[in-house]
């Protein structure tokens, strides 16, 4: 099996366990999961987040030049980012209603603080599935 073949699993592990992990952090936002098994829930999927990205340093230092020149023509990587842009772009139309209506006190309180921390951790991994994705298809980011 190629190099490139088990970066693109890895990356895929990566791209999924980071949406769980947002999933999560919108969860413990929501006051959904507490105490130990958020932290269990962190450390678990922070654990395979490190790991696969050991293997994609890993596999990159161990590349040959003919897989370093290897183009992603497999549509996986470009249906993912697509979607993720097309939800990070939802995410900050989202943030600028909950601001303008937040500024004219049409929200306040801890709804607005949970709402405004739920599109964060949308946003921040939207952006690192977009990121890593680009990666893989071989696309400066």
């Amino acid at each position: 099996m190629k190099f490139t073949k088990i970066s693109d699993i890895t990356a895929m592990i990566f791209i999924f366990s980071n949406m769980i992990l947002g999933l999560i952090s919108i969860f413990s936002i929501w006051d959904f999961i507490s105490g130990d098994s958020l932290i269990k829930s962190m450390w678990t999927v922070g654990f395979l987040l490190v790991v696969t990205i050991i293997i994609l340093i890993a596999e990159k230092s161990m590349a040959s030049k003919n897989e370093e020149n290897y183009i992603k023509d497999d549509s996986v990587f470009v249906f993912l980012r697509k979607i993720t842009g097309t939800v990070l772009i939802i995410a900050l139309v989202i943030l600028a209603l909950v601001g303008v209506l937040s500024i004219w006190e049409f929200l306040s309180g801890d709804a607005i603080n949970k709402t405004l921390g739920s599109i964060a951790v949308i946003s921040f991994v939207s952006l690192i599935t977009i990121g890593v994705a680009k990666s893989r298809e071989n696309i400066k980011a």
